[in-house]
C-alpha cells in the first residue's frame, strides 16, 4: 500500500483538491446557465474566493480556500470583491499547516471570527475494496437519472439544508444536475433491494480524487450505504489512475469514522472562520 507523510506541502495539495472541485463546479454553472446561479470566483495564485450570491445560505459556495500568511495582502481585495458580489457573510478555511498568529490577529482585526471545524481525510486508491452486501447495488448518474440524483441529494442532506429558504434549496437542487458528464466528475446512486438509498459524488483532477460529497437518505442509515459508496469511488479512483484520495467531512462524524475504517486516515482539522 502506498503511504504518505504529512507536511505543509501534501497539506496545501488537500486543500487545493478540495478547491478545484468547486472551481469546477462553478464553471460547469456558469458554462450550462450563465449567470442564472449568480457565482463567480475570484483567483490570485492558489488563493480563490468563491460566491454564489444567489446561494449566500450555502458556506461551501461562498468561502475563501488556499489563504494563508503569505497571501494576507490579498484580503482587502478579497473582502472588496465579496462587497461587489452583495455578500455580507462568507467563510475562510484556515489550514493548520499554512497559519501563525500574526495572520490570526489580522484576520480578527477585519471582525472575522472563528466559527467551527472541518476535516479533512486522505488516503492511496489501492484501499482494498470490501465486497458490497447482496442486498446493495451502485450505478453511474446518467442524464435520464440526473433528476432523482438531485432530489437524492438534497433530501441525503437535508438537515444542513434545512435553514436555507426554499429558494435557495432548488436553486441548489438545480446546481447538481450540471455536473452530469461535466469533465472530471462521476455521480453514483446506491440501491437497497432496487431503492433509492443515497448518492454520491466523485470529482477527478491532476491525479487527485475527491469525495466530493455523499449521503444517505435517513430512513436507510447504519445500512451499509455510505460504506459501499465509499468502497465504490476509490475503486473508481484507482482505475482512473489517481494516486491519492481526498475527502472533507464534519469532525467526528460518522462519515469520518467510516473512511478510517477503510483505511483512510485524518490529514488535518482546518478551522473555519466567517466574515461579520
Amino acid at each position: 500500500m502506498d503511504t504518505f507523510v504529512m507536511t505543509q506541502t501534501l497539506a496545501l495539495q488537500l486543500e487545493q483538491a478540495n478547491a478545484d472541485s468547486i472551481d469546477s463546479w462553478f464553471r460547469g454553472m456558469l458554462e450550462q446557465a450563465g449567470d442564472y446561479f449568480g457565482v463567480n470566483v475570484y483567483r490570485v495564485g492558489q488563493v480563490r474566493a468563491f460566491a454564489a450570491r444567489k446561494m449566500q445560505e450555502m458556506g461551501h459556495f461562498n468561502q475563501v480556500i488556499g489563504l494563508g500568511p503569505e497571501q494576507q495582502h490579498y484580503l482587502p481585495e478579497i473582502v472588496r470583491f465579496y462587497a461587489e458580489q452583495g455578500i455580507t457573510q462568507y467563510r475562510i478555511e484556515i489550514n493548520p499547516f499554512h497559519v501563525t498568529s500574526d495572520f490570526l490577529a489580522y484576520l480578527a482585526s477585519l471582525r472575522c471570527h472563528h466559527t467551527g471545524f472541518q476535516t479533512y481525510v486522505f488516503g492511496p486508491s489501492t484501499l482494498d475494496p470490501l465486497p458490497l452486501p447482496p442486498a446493495i447495488s451502485l450505478q453511474e448518474v446518467t442524464s435520464s437519472e440526473n433528476d432523482l440524483f438531485a432530489d437524492m441529494h438534497v433530501q441525503g442532506f437535508q438537515e444542513a439544508l434545512i435553514r436555507a429558504p426554499l429558494s435557495t434549496r432548488q436553486l441548489y437542487r438545480e446546481s447538481t444536475k450540471v455536473l452530469c458528464g461535466f469533465p472530471g466528475w462521476h455521480l453514483y446512486l446506491v440501491n437497497i433491494n432496487g431503492t433509492p438509498s443515497g448518492m454520491g459524488m466523485l470529482y477527478i483532477e491532476n491525479g487527485r480524487a475527491l469525495l466530493a460529497g455523499g449521503a444517505t437518505l435517513p430512513q436507510f442509515r447504519r445500512r451499509g450505504s455510505h460504506r459501499a459508496l465509499l468502497c465504490h469511488r476509490i475503486q473508481a479512483a484507482a482505475q482512473a489512475k489517481c494516486s491519492i484520495v481526498v475527502a472533507q467531512t464534519n469532525a467526528g462524524s460518522e462519515s469520518q469514522r467510516n473512511m478510517e475504517n477503510l483505511g483512510m486516515r485524518t490529514a488535518y482539522t482546518a478551522a473555519i472562520w466567517k466574515s461579520s
